[in-house]
C-alpha cells in the first residue's frame, strides 16, 4: 500500500470516527432533551397537585414515583393513539381550509406551523417518539 493510499485510508477512518462521535452526541442530546421534557411535565403536575391539594414532601415523592412507573404505559398508549389523533386533526384542518379565502388559508397555515413548532418545543411533536 502506497503512502497516498495509507493517507486516504487514515483520513477516511478519521472522518468516519468524527461522524460517529457527532451522531452519538446529537442522539444523546435528543434523548436528554426528551427525558428533561418528561421530568418537567411530571414536576409541573406535582407542583400543581401540591398547590391544589397541599401535598407534603413524602406525598410529592410518592406521586413522582407513580408517574415515573406509569411513563412507559402512557408512552405506549400515546404511540397507539397519536396517529389517529393526527389523522383527525389533519382532516379537520383540511375541512376548515375549504371555508377560507386564500389569504385566510395562508394565515391559518402559518398559525399551524407556529403551533407545531411549540408542540415540538414541548415534546409533543407530530411524529411518534
Amino acid at each position: 500500500m502506497g503512502n497516498g493510499s495509507r493517507f486516504r485510508a487514515l483520513a477516511l477512518l478519521v472522518i468516519v470516527l468524527l461522524a460517529g462521535v457527532a451522531m452519538g452526541w446529537f442522539a444523546h442530546g435528543k434523548v436528554r432533551h426528551a427525558r428533561r421534557a418528561e421530568r418537567h411535565g411530571a414536576e409541573r403536575l406535582v407542583h400543581r397537585m401540591t398547590d391544589d391539594l397541599g401535598l407534603n414532601a413524602a406525598q410529592q415523592d410518592s406521586v413522582r414515583v407513580i408517574l415515573d412507573r406509569r411513563r412507559v404505559d402512557i408512552d405506549s398508549l400515546w404511540a397507539d393513539v397519536h396517529p389517529r389523533f393526527e389523522a383527525i386533526r389533519s382532516l379537520t384542518n383540511a375541512q376548515i381550509e375549504t371555508l377560507l379565502t386564500p389569504a385566510q388559508r395562508e394565515k391559518f397555515r402559518e398559525g399551524e406551523l407556529k403551533r407545531e413548532a411549540r408542540r415540538r418545543e414541548h415534546g409533543r411533536a407530530k411524529t411518534t417518539r
